[in-house]
């Protein structure tokens, strides 16, 4: 048996900041909580991270986790929304924001596109549901290997599913592998990645992410109207303290001004369009 502070302190930083967030989105009782836990348990937080309680108290929660049931019929859209915003507030966590991408303003400005057709908000959120079940077919320039598995629809309309690929480092040489737990809201045509340190496979199988880069999330989105619709794009990388290096290729896809890879993909592949860049 171990003590909470023991229980605490073996935890991984990752699934503490996770179980700090999942506090504020669950309804969990503040006490009437045993003395002792063991390591089946589920993680616990002490008290004195928490405004909640300031008696020495703990509150045992589940988080939104990687290795929570996909059934599990607790968890919503807005636990994934709460646990990005969470980290994007960290301060010693690296973020960016991609500038909303005004699709028909840049195939007009940046493309030849034949035949010469707007491009609608359906279908650049279509693009996205697509590329975040199949990244193989839509970021190959950054994926060589990527599946899905075990969509699920959750009580408020939303899918969660599971995902495992081999990427591209964003500043690493090398390639590893990246896992991610997805949800993808219809109503708010907005998806969440969220990064894994391990998760189960289809089998039941324990997967482990690489070690090559800090683990992250992104967010996609469509803004815009149904005419001119807009791409919507952030990062945060889960490091220790703010890492300037991994700004780099996020500035440099700015300067460039060009759609990203995976809507010219999309509109190749799945319009059947013609697309060259001036």
């Amino acid at each position: 048996m171990l003590s909470y502070d023991q229980f605490w302190k073996a935890m991984p930083t990752v699934d503490r900041r996770q179980a700090v967030a999942a506090v504020w989105t669950a309804k969990l009782p503040r006490c009437g909580l045993p003395k002792t836990l063991t390591l089946e348990s589920k993680v616990v937080l002490p008290n004195e991270t928490c405004c909640a309680s300031r008696a020495g108290r703990i509150m045992e929660v589940t988080k939104v986790s990687s290795m929570s049931s996909l059934a599990d019929p607790s968890v919503t859209f807005a636990h994934a929304e709460h646990e990005y915003r969470e980290a994007w507030n960290d301060p010693s966590h690296t973020r960016f924001e991609l500038p909303p991408a005004n699709v028909n303003k840049l195939l007009k400005d940046c493309y030849r596109v034949m035949p010469d057709k707007p491009v609608t908000r359906s279908m650049i959120w279509d693009m996205e549901t697509k590329k975040a079940w199949d990244p193989l077919s839509y970021i190959p320039y950054v994926v060589s290997e990527g599946h899905s598995w075990g969509r699920t629809k959750l009580q408020d309309g939303s899918a969660r599913f599971s995902r495992s690929s081999l990427q591209r480092g964003w500043i690493a040489p090398e390639e590893g592998r990246v896992l991610e737990d997805v949800f993808v809201s219809p109503d708010q045509q907005t998806i969440f990645f969220l990064g894994r340190e391990r998760m189960s496979d289809a089998n039941g199988n324990e997967l482990k992410a690489s070690k090559f880069q800090p683990i992250f999330h992104v967010k996609h989105g469509v803004g815009g109207s149904e005419e001119e619709p807009l791409n919507l794009w952030s990062i945060v990388l889960l490091t220790p303290q703010p890492d300037v290096r991994y700004l780099a290729p996020f500035e440099q896809m700015v300067k460039e001004g060009l759609l990203p890879g995976f809507i010219e993909i999309y509109i190749r592949k799945d319009l059947g369009r013609q697309l060259a860049r001036t």
